[in-house]
């Protein structure tokens, strides 16, 4: 258990500012220590403080840590160091810095854990820090909570917690600072001399059971304390069981050690054996081991590699198809452009043929005109000679001349004809030799464009089987890509016989994995048939435990209608349990007890209020006019629940007569209002004041309010009142008037018809808190604790068996499953090589593909050959038909 190095309080404020702690570190050294301080200085104070740093917001005896300590202007800060550890010396730092927020006592809550030496300690937390006038203040809360998250994010033993309880849960879990242990040390010092009295009353072991472990008043009030506690006592007696039976089990292992050394002598040189044999099976393990990750390292590489090559052939294959394109478009550019050529030449050819064709035309349009010429020119001499005859005939002396000339153009006229027949036949020739070498012409034509037609259809089957043969000797090397791993020291034919080697290997290992999965499979038969037996003996003795969870579930039909009856009776036991009901039984019947004194005590105070609100009705009822009359409430016991420090005037003078030595009559003679003054702290007054005007309708006479300080310069200066601090009483202000005086007793007589019901329901209230105690009662007579564990016991034997028996099944359940995954595994293994068969025979069929288009390669080989021939021979007939066109 961790012990208490130092403790450290820095403006820890109470009695109203007059003490303080402004920076102290008391050192305890994991020793035991006391603290000195004066009668009255504020031990309760001080242990209560301490408390804090392990339970934040811990009371003692009733108050509150906001009542005890002043929070409203600045927080206090509490920190202890724990010796966690001797050697080396480790410490823990638990550190609350308390604060006010929303009227309520709120808390930063730190924890760091550090060797001896660290700079972070707890004299080098920043609780304190220097002004810039060299003095020193106290540091705020969100000074001191930026260092604690600070300290949080940078190192890692600091922690800052968010709520109580995980604050505890930490401190508790890992420095073993029980906080609930501690809780009762506040529950100790909860009265003045309240350690002393209750070690008094311990002077034997049963007292000290009895008074500190099963404190039933505290368990009351503080609700879970007791499940608690009952815990802590289980958890402790469960150690003095098992230190028993340690003590035995030492005696007996004793006796059974003296007789294992006999066995170790004479099992010495077995067990020499056996270790050699082991170390044998462990080697060869570990060779089979090393094999098999050899052997599944391989082929995870060998798997590798065939993704790699895989992902190359299809990237190459990719590239190919890039290439293919981009050659064939070079291809159709190449053909674009020859076939340009081609109708450049043809439309040349066309227009000499044209040209040629107009020159004949001409030519023969010459010869014509040329025959048509010299005809014209003969007609026109035959026709200038028949004038000269006309002329001739008309001298008688010329008729032997026209006799003549008729001869001579008779003679002329049949030379003419028999040449103009010539020329007409060598027309006629020259025609017939015309159109015969037209068509000639056009057969050479024909048969050009016919050559040039095959010409190319042989060009383009040479190109279509160039290009398959490129495809496929592209293929060829993807191929060997894919499959060989080094194309200069392999080839396809002998990777094709290892292949078939593997693929012989993989369907043995199959063969193996079906016999493995047979015997598996027998063995989850009998496994199966096992677990049905168990599962028979389970159900059978879950029917027995069902039997006396009957019995247990009539009981428990009660106790959930006890439970409804006092969840409803008290909020504060709305989260009981059924463990409760018995665990807390004293504490229930006690509290309902109580209860009901309490109830009965307020329908007595009840039917006093009906009467005194009766008595107001029935004095004032026929009064014309307000008389004031003595009442004043107990306003001070509500004041101190609300705000804290408040007295009466005669607490205050009884006091302060008893510290100075001074006598109560003259305090009186000074002050003559002491018996309707409120003393509180200064910054209290105007709280006071406020609350006291909101229920200055139930008080008779003024109140004054004033703060110690008033109080003192009242009793030594003389002081005159502070009116402004007086609460008048609302029947004064309110009733002086006659209407209002006539509302007043009006709103009196309603009052007093409310406290008539108020006291109507009191007494109900208290007659079902005696219906409740009679139930209660009646519950623990029929179902006691005895016969409750008893039924119980049998239950936790049978769920033992149950137990046993439903851990037997899972662990055949488990078994099976076992079997089941290694007969999952069997088929990994199965469905790895099935796929490795698959991969390998995909490489086969490639291996076989390859094969196919190295033979189909030759092929188209010798196909190009025939082809290059036969467009040689159609070359040299185009050469032979140009040339015959030329000519």
């Amino acid at each position: 258990m961790p012990s208490i190095s130092k403790i450290r309080f820095t403006n820890v404020v109470y009695e109203n500012g007059d003490k303080r702690y402004n920076d102290d570190i008391f050192e305890f050294d994991g020793e035991n220590g006391a603290v000195l301080l004066e009668n009255g200085g504020g031990k309760t104070v001080f242990v209560q403080t301490a408390l804090q740093a392990v339970v934040p917001n811990v009371s003692v005896s009733d108050r509150k840590i906001k009542n005890t300590l002043l929070l409203e202007n600045s927080p206090a800060h509490i920190a202890v160091e724990w010796i966690i550890n001797e050697k080396p010396r480790k410490y823990a730092l638990t550190s609350v810095t308390l604060f006010m927020k929303n009227g309520e006592a709120a808390s930063y809550k730190y924890v760091y854990e550090y060797d001896e030496g660290d700079d972070e300690s707890i004299e080098n937390i920043p609780f304190v820090i220097e002004n810039q006038d060299a003095g020193k203040r106290a540091s705020s809360k969100d000074e001191i909570n930026e260092y604690y998250v600070k300290m949080s994010q940078n190192r890692m033993n600091a922690h800052t917690f968010v709520t109580k309880k995980d604050y505890c849960d930490y401190i508790e879990d890992n420095f073993k600072i029980i906080p609930s242990e501690w809780q009762k040390i506040a529950e100790i010092n909860g009265a003045e001399g309240g350690v002393e009295e209750f070690f008094d009353a311990c002077k034997t072991t049963g007292q000290l059971v009895d008074n500190l472990l099963i404190p039933t008043v505290e368990d009351a009030l503080a609700g879970e304390g007791t499940k608690a506690f009952a815990d802590i006592f289980e958890k402790q007696r469960e150690h003095l069981k098992q230190s028993k039976q340690l003590r035995t089990q030492i005696s007996e292992s004793r006796t059974v050690c003296d007789r294992i050394n006999e066995y170790v002598n004479v099992y010495k040189d077995f067990s020499g054996s056996q270790e050699e044999l082991d170390n044998r099976k462990l080697f060869l393990k570990a060779i089979y081991d090393f094999e098999n990750k050899e052997k599944d390292e391989n082929i995870r590489k060998n798997a590798a590699n065939i993704k790699e090559n895989e992902d190359n052939f299809q990237k190459e294959q990719l590239y190919n198809m890039k290439r293919a394109s981009y050659e064939l478009r070079i291809l159709e550019d190449k053909k674009n452009e020859q076939y340009k050529k081609y109708k450049d030449f043809s439309e040349e050819y066309e227009n000499l043929k044209n040209i040629n064709h107009e020159l004949l035309q001409k030519y023969s349009d010459l010869q014509n005109a040329a025959f048509k010429y010299k005809i014209k020119s003969e007609a026109d001499i035959e026709e200038a000679e028949k004038r000269k005859l006309r002329d001739l005939e008309q001298n008688k002396e010329m008729t032997d001349i026209q006799s003549e000339l008729k001869e001579n153009s008779e003679k002329l006229n049949g030379y003419f004809k028999n040449e103009e027949n010539k020329l007409k036949s060598a027309r006629n020739e020259y025609k017939e030799e015309l159109s015969q070498n037209n068509t000639r012409l056009q057969n050479i034509e024909k048969h050009l464009k016919e050559a040039e037609k095959k010409n190319n259809d042989l060009n383009s089957e040479k190109s279509k089987n160039e290009g398959q043969i490129k495809v496929l000797e592209n293929d060829m090397v993807k191929i060997e890509n894919a499959i060989l791993s080094n194309k200069d020291k392999e080839n396809i034919k002998d990777h094709l016989l290892i292949l078939k080697n593997k693929v012989e290997y993989l369907e043995k290992n199959l063969y193996d994995y079906t016999s493995s999965r047979n015997v598996l499979k027998n063995e989850k038969i009998n496994e199966n048939n096992n677990l049905n037996d168990l599962r028979k003996d389970l159900d059978k003795e879950k029917e027995i435990n069902s039997e006396f969870a009957s019995d247990i579930k009539n009981i428990e039909i009660k106790m959930e209608e006890i439970l409804k009856y006092i969840k409803e009776f008290k909020s504060g036991w709305f989260n009981y349990d059924k463990e409760n009901i018995y665990l807390k039984q004293e504490s229930i019947l006690s509290q309902i007890e109580t209860r009901v004194e309490i109830l009965r005590d307020e329908k007595e105070k009840c039917i006093i209020n009906e009467r005194i609100s009766h008595r107001y009705s029935d004095d004032y009822k026929d009064s014309e006019y307000f008389t004031a009359d003595f009442y004043l409430e107990r306003l001070i016991k509500k004041l101190r629940e609300d705000i804290g420090y408040v007295e009466s005037g005669s607490e205050y003078i009884k006091k302060y007569s008893r510290i100075h030595d001074v006598s109560i009559d003259s305090l009186t003679d000074t002050f003559k209002y002491w018996p309707i003054t409120l003393i509180t702290s200064e910054g209290n007054v105007s709280k006071i004041v406020d609350i006291a005007e909101k229920l200055n309708e139930n008080i008779s006479y003024p109140i004054i309010v004033m703060s110690e300080k008033e109080a003192k310069k009242e009793i030594t200066e003389e002081n005159t009142i502070l009116f402004s601090n007086v609460v008048i009483p609302g029947l004064w202000k309110n009733n002086s008037d006659k209407i209002l005086f006539e509302k007043w007793k009006s709103e009196i007589l309603n009052k007093a018809s409310e406290s008539t019901k108020i006291r109507k329901d009191k007494e109900t209230e208290f007659n079902n808190a005696c219906e409740i105690l009679k139930k209660v009662r009646g519950f623990y007579e029929y179902c006691p604790f005895e016969h409750y564990k008893e039924i119980n016991a049998l239950i936790k034997n049978s769920n033992e068996k149950i137990r046993t028996l439903q851990n037997t099944v899972l662990e055949k359940e488990n078994h099976i499953k076992e079997i089941d995954e290694e007969i999952e595994r069997i088929n990994l293994k199965e469905k790895h090589d099935n796929s490795e068969i698959s991969i390998v025979e995909g490489q086969i069929q490639k291996c076989f593909d390859y094969i196919g288009k190295y033979n189909e390669v030759n092929s188209l080989k010798e196909v190009i050959k025939r082809i290059q021939n036969e467009i040689e021979g159609v070359l040299l007939e185009l050469e032979k038909l140009k040339k015959d066109i030329d000519y």
